[in-house]
């Protein structure tokens, strides 16, 4: 799977996961009342017309969080497909690279004997320290070690979990997310976490922006925030409760977080 055909594949699984998720929101609400109501007429009278709605409901919900399910599902499966192809490529080209410089070696010897038999004496191979510059056997040799680093560290990482999105309200900021390459947090719980804080905003402001930061593929509350119109920042602390400070920048400046910096050669490693 090269570059392209992964993140044209990105996009698509993104698509799919937030129409699933839109889709489920919509219906949802109508399909669950549909199925209380269902099941009270159950308890009024046990017939087969009663049972037939309310197993009609239950599945056509089922349904719902089955196709949401199956959308991240795939986000897994794409993620840790091109994971495995970029271990195996990276490591493809370190045989490369070991072989070109294995056949240099190879052939330098061979021209080193004849000079030895031509000459009629014995040369010795000059040690690097001696040159200028390296030789391309040894650049070759050191460039497939760190190919081989690279594809180790990738490799015990494993899938993407941490990142960043940004958005001025809930479905652009579902959108970005999804499209991050990492495995975020599930719609719902940022949805929730997006609801919470909204419905905190002081009386006379407005939603200005959001930013969402997660780990293990989880949201961390303390680096993620919701703006207002009028420079305060909400947060929801570890106990739940409503944390508010005054910004000192606009929220949409605020820099990743140093434990997201740290793994940004993950990211990296799968696109470079």
């Amino acid at each position: 799977m090269t570059e392209l055909e992964f993140t044209t594949e990105l996009e698509h699984v993104a698509q799919a996961e937030l129409d699933a998720w839109r889709n489920y929101t919509a219906k949802r609400g109508e399909l669950e009342a549909a199925k209380t109501e269902a099941a009270e007429a159950l308890l009024d009278a046990d017939t087969a017309a009663a049972r037939r709605k309310f197993s009609e409901a239950s599945q056509a919900l089922a349904l719902l969080e089955a196709s949401v399910d199956a959308a991240r599902h795939r986000r897994q499966k794409l993620f840790a497909a091109y994971c495995s192809a970029r271990v195996a490529e990276l490591r493809t080209r370190a045989r490369e690279l070991q072989d070109e410089a294995k056949f240099i070696d190879e052939e330098r010897r061979k021209i080193l004997a004849e000079l030895e038999k031509l000459e009629g004496v014995k040369i010795f191979d000059p040690p690097l320290a001696e040159y200028d510059a390296p030789r391309k056997s040894d650049l070759l040799r050191s460039e497939a070690e760190d190919l081989l680093a690279a594809a180790a560290r990738l490799e015990r990482a494993g899938i993407p979990r941490a990142g960043v999105a940004r958005g001025s309200n809930l479905d652009e900021l579902l959108s970005n997310m999804l499209k991050t390459p990492s495995i975020p947090p599930s719609c719902e719980a940022v949805a929730e976490w997006y609801r919470t804080l909204a419905a905190a905003v002081p009386r006379g402001h407005t939603v200005k922006f959001a930013r969402v930061a997660w780990r293990n593929s989880r949201l961390v509350r303390d680096a993620s925030y919701l703006e207002t119109d009028r420079s305060c920042w909400l947060y929801v602390r570890d106990d739940g409760s409503i944390g508010e400070q005054q910004a000192t920048r606009a929220l949409a400046e605020l820099p990743g977080p140093s434990w997201l910096l740290e793994q940004a050669w993950q990211f990296s490693a799968l696109t470079k």
